[in-house]
C-alpha cells in the first residue's frame, strides 16, 4: 500500500522541500548514510504529517554528487519492518545512480546552453562581419594587416577588390603589397612605412596602385604600428581607400581652371574674380606683362585694388 492507496496521490506533488526541514532528513545529510526505520512511531526523531499517518516502516538513501547532497530517495510502508539493510544497500546504489544521472543531466544542460550561447554568438559575428564587409564595399574602403616580423599578411575582401583581385584568389604578403604599389610612389610608401615602424607614430599618404590589368588606382593609405607585451613593433595595420574618383575630379578642375585662366589671359580688359567678403581671387591683370609682386591684385579687397583704374 502507499500514498494512492490512502487518498494521498496530491500529497506527492508536495513532496519536494528542504533538505533541513525534517531532523531525519538532516542526520542523513550530515551521515551521507541509508537508514532503515522498522517502527516509525518508536523513532524518536519520525515527524508525524496527516498524510503520513499511515507510514509505519521506512527506508532512506541520500543522494551524493561530490560533496554535495542533491536530495534523498525515500521508500514509505504500512508495514512495519517491511525493510532490511540489504534493502538500504539496494537503495543506495540506485540513489548513486540517481546522483550520476541528475549530474549528467546538468551538465547536458550547461552543455546545451554553452552551445546555445555560441550559436548566437556565431550568429551575431557572422552579422557584423556582414555589416562590415557591406560598409567597406560601399565606402570602397578595405583593411589589412602585416606581420611584421614574417611579412604575412592578411586582407579584407574590398582590399582585394581594390588591388583589383578577387577576394582570397592569392596569398597576402608584405611582398605582393609592395609590388601593388606604383613604381614612382614605392620609395615615399616604403619611407613612410619605415618611419612607422621606427617611430610608433601613424602614417597617412595617397598613392597610387597598378593592378594586374595595368590600370592605375588612386588610395588613400593609413598605417599604424601595434605592440607585442615585450614593447616590440608586432604588426602594421592599416586601409585603403579608393579616392581615384576623387583624384580624377581634381585633376579635371585642375585643367578646366587652367583653361580658363589661359582663355581669359588673352582678354585685353581686365577680368577679376571676388568672393562674397569681397577679396579678389582671380585677375588676369596679373598676367599683364611682368606685373611686380607689390602690385598683383589676387588676395586683395576689390574696392582697394580697383582705385587708380
Amino acid at each position: 500500500m502507499g500514498y494512492e492507496s490512502f487518498g494521498c496521490e496530491e500529497f506527492i506533488d508536495t513532496l519536494e522541500r528542504p533538505l533541513t526541514d525534517l531532523p531525519l532528513d538532516i542526520e542523513i545529510v550530515e551521515s551521507r548514510k541509508p537508514m532503515v526505520i522498522t517502527g516509525a512511531w518508536q523513532t524518536p526523531l519520525w515527524v508525524t504529517l496527516e498524510q503520513t499517518s499511515w507510514v509505519r516502516s521506512c527506508l532512506m538513501a541520500p543522494i551524493c554528487s561530490c560533496d554535495r547532497v542533491l536530495g534523498i530517495l525515500r521508500l514509505d510502508s504500512d508495514t512495519p519492518g517491511q525493510f532490511s539493510d540489504d534493502d538500504a544497500q539496494r537503495l543506495q546504489t540506485l540513489a548513486t545512480a540517481a546522483a550520476i544521472a541528475i549530474r549528467n543531466a546538468r551538465l547536458y544542460e550547461a552543455a546545451q546552453k554553452e552551445i546555445a550561447e555560441r550559436k548566437q554568438t556565431e550568429a551575431a559575428l557572422r552579422k557584423s562581419e556582414k555589416r562590415y564587409k557591406d560598409a567597406e564595399r560601399a565606402a570602397h574602403l578595405g583593411s589589412w594587416e602585416m606581420d611584421i616580423a614574417t611579412g604575412d599578411a592578411i586582407w579584407s575582401d574590398e582590399f582585394f577588390r581594390i588591388c583589383g583581385y578577387e577576394p582570397g584568389s592569392i596569398e597576402p604578403s608584405s611582398e605582393i603589397g609592395f609590388q601593388i604599389i606604383h613604381p614612382d610612389d614605392r620609395d615615399r610608401a616604403a619611407e613612410a612605412v619605415n618611419e612607422a615602424i621606427e617611430t610608433g607614430r601613424p602614417y597617412e599618404i595617397e598613392k597610387r596602385i597598378v593592378r594586374p590589368d595595368g590600370t592605375v588606382r588612386w588610395v588613400h593609405s593609413i598605417g599604424e604600428i601595434t605592440y607585442d607585451r615585450q614593447d616590440q613593433p608586432k604588426t602594421l595595420i592599416g586601409s585603403f581607400q579608393d579616392i581615384t574618383e576623387r583624384k580624377q575630379a581634381e585633376e579635371a578642375l585642375r585643367q578646366s581652371q587652367e583653361r580658363f585662366e589661359d582663355m581669359l589671359s588673352l582678354v585685353p580688359d581686365m577680368i577679376s574674380i571676388h568672393d562674397p567678403d569681397m577679396n579678389i581671387v582671380y585677375s588676369n591683370w596679373n598676367g599683364f606683362g611682368a606685373v611686380p609682386e607689390e602690385k598683383r591684385i589676387t588676395g586683395t579687397k576689390c574696392y582697394n585694388a580697383y582705385r587708380g583704374f
